[in-house]
């Protein structure tokens, strides 16, 4: 888990690193996962895979961060979207 601001840099870059190696954008189009409007849906779901590491909650880190450009409804809608409640987490 990280918790000091370089394990922070340090875990920003190894999600940077699986997003490309496992084509995670490659992916998130394959399921037809795609914005509607505003901010990629890559910066999105790699925000939310983040937060799985940092024992933070999305809250309390668009409070820290700053939400990188977009607030908690954007994670809402993404997270609410029956298209991606049916692709993007059964990639199998």
């Amino acid at each position: 888990m990280v918790r000091e601001p370089e394990d922070q840099d340090q875990l920003q870059s190894m999600v940077f690193a699986f997003f490309k190696e496992y084509r995670i954008a490659r992916l998130l189009k394959q399921s037809n996962i795609t914005k509607q409007a505003g901010v990629a849906v890559l910066d999105v779901f790699r925000a939310i895979f983040s937060l799985v590491f940092t024992q933070r909650s999305l809250n309390r880190w668009l409070k820290q961060s700053g939400g990188e450009g977009f607030g908690k409804d954007t994670v809402y809608r993404f997270l609410n979207s029956p298209v991606t409640t049916g692709g993007v987490f059964c990639f199998c």
